[in-house]
């Protein structure tokens, strides 16, 4: 329940409808604790996780949104990536910007469909998103 309700106020944020509670974060720290929480997922599918992390990476952000955001992609890889492959995750900065990047080998999306990634409800493959499953 606590789930569905986290899902419809994300939902009511993108929307502008609430506003975002800004804080200064360390970037390292919440993709370490996010790597931290999905080696499991990752072992199961005898995947590797390789975190590469640089100096202190401070940004104003939303702090849940930035993990909802770094769990969404590093699940993402995770689901589709090859068994026994690695999967990349680095922090680092880049002058005076931070960044996060996640590599895997997993399919990667189409250029046809970068443009609606953000999309609400868009699925890039709908015969993939059957393979989820869902509530219909």
């Amino acid at each position: 329940m606590s789930t569905l309700v986290n899902d419809l106020l994300t939902l009511a944020r993108c929307d502008g409808a609430m506003a975002l509670p800004r804080e200064t974060i360390d970037l390292n720290e919440v993709v370490r604790d996010e790597v931290d929480m999905q080696t499991v997922l990752a072992e199961e599918k005898n995947l590797r996780l390789r975190v590469m992390q640089g100096e202190n990476c401070l940004v104003e952000i939303d702090r849940s949104q930035f993990r909802q955001a770094v769990s969404n992609i590093l699940h993402n890889a995770i689901k589709y990536s090859p068994q026994g492959f690695d999967i990349h995750i680095q922090v680092g900065k880049n002058k005076e910007l931070c960044f996060v990047e996640i590599r895997d080998q997993g399919p990667g999306i189409g250029a046809e469909h970068r443009e609606r990634i953000f999309d609400r409800f868009y699925r890039v493959d709908k015969v993939r998103s059957r393979e989820t499953g869902g509530a219909g």
